[in-house]
């Protein structure tokens, strides 16, 4: 198969790859070892400026009875007054490869969406693998949605709702939006460099990368990330897995799918996208919209280029222009196609 193309025609089921018990140990390794060291560098993280922003928070937290130990941060705008109309609803999902971070590296994104635009915005948190592996956070995330949508303390419009997501965020907006009773109430869904094809093998998926750009650092992690997320036997074709999969009448009308240009990941979302929307483009269209469906790439950038530490200099200042010109496109294409 062309490694620069993904296909969803071969209906046999495919599993999980087999790994080795070092490797598996590795993987645990790595896993509890990171998250011990994210928590220990949180309280230091947070004295240096511009480190986890720390003079952005949410309106509030709160946690529903579905999922009591899940607590998720609402964004008002700050201009928000009670007695303003009902406000655009957006379901933000955090990254992490399913298996690391929490809602709270979402902070700024959010902030700034809600404060920008006048949109409520809430922050969904959700178990992590592989202590809570498929379809553990699937089935939270829509038990959340479901009841954000009852609660009635809320002030928005229940015609104007999305639900979007980074990296395995994205993956999980894909999913929950398939599922009947969440579909139905989604008017769009936005996708940032999602995962899209569990299927796919990784040498495959950097071969369709532009060449001379680079290292990619989802090349080591995606087994990892396998590993932790999708038990054995569960058949990696499955459209609530990969959302590669889905037909087009599972998915919300209006689907916005961005891929970074330097990420492996990148191909498989343009061609989910070109699958959508039933046309073809050359491989350099770096943005388009057909029938419903959105694609972006953003040219030059590596996978999650805006949470990215530590830029410098010409970088920074690329990246920074770079990802509020994919932010303000979103948001565009909300008011546009989604809050209408």
């Amino acid at each position: 198969m062309d490694p620069k193309t993904s296909t969803t025609s071969d209906a046999s089921p495919m599993y999980p790859r087999p790994v080795s018990a070092t490797s598996k140990a590795w993987y645990y390794f790595i896993v509890y070892t990171r998250r011990v060291l994210l928590k220990l560098a949180l309280p230091i993280l947070k004295r240096f400026p511009g480190m986890l922003y720390p003079g952005v928070k949410p309106t509030f937290t709160k946690s529903y009875p579905c999922h009591p130990n899940l607590t998720h941060r609402f964004f008002y705008p700050k201009s928000y007054n009670a007695s303003d109309p009902a406000l655009p609803l957006y379901i933000d999902i955090h990254g992490g490869g399913f298996v690391f971070f929490a809602a709270q590296v979402d902070d700024k994104f959010c902030s700034n969406l809600a404060n920008n635009n006048n949109i409520l915005v809430v922050s969904l948190e959700y178990s992590l693998a592989p202590s809570s592996p498929f379809p553990v956070a699937l089935h939270e995330a829509a038990d959340v949605i479901t009841s954000i949508l009852d609660d009635d303390s809320l002030p928005f419009d229940r015609s104007k709702i999305a639900v979007g997501g980074f990296s395995a965020g994205a993956s999980l907006a894909l999913t929950v939006s398939q599922l009947p009773n969440i579909k139905k109430i989604l008017r769009g869904v936005v996708a940032f460099y999602p995962v899209i094809d569990w299927t796919r093998n990784v040498q495959d998926q950097l071969a369709s990368k532009p060449k001379g750009c680079g290292p990619d650092s989802l090349e080591a992690r995606m087994p990892l990330f396998e590993y932790c997320y999708i038990p054995a036997g569960q058949d990696m074709k499955d459209p609530l897995v990969s959302p590669g999969f889905a037909t087009r009448d599972a998915l919300p009308s209006k689907v916005c799918l961005i891929g970074c240009e330097h990420d492996l990941l990148c191909r498989d979302a343009e061609v989910m996208a070109q699958r959508l929307a039933k046309v073809e483009t050359e491989d350099g269209a770096s943005a388009w919209e057909h029938d419903g469906i959105k694609w972006a790439k953003i040219v030059g950038q590596v996978h999650a280029f805006d949470f990215l530490p530590f830029p410098t200099g010409e970088v920074k200042k690329i990246r920074q222009e770079r990802a509020k010109q994919m932010y303000d496109d979103v948001v565009d294409w909300l008011f546009r196609e989604v809050y209408i």
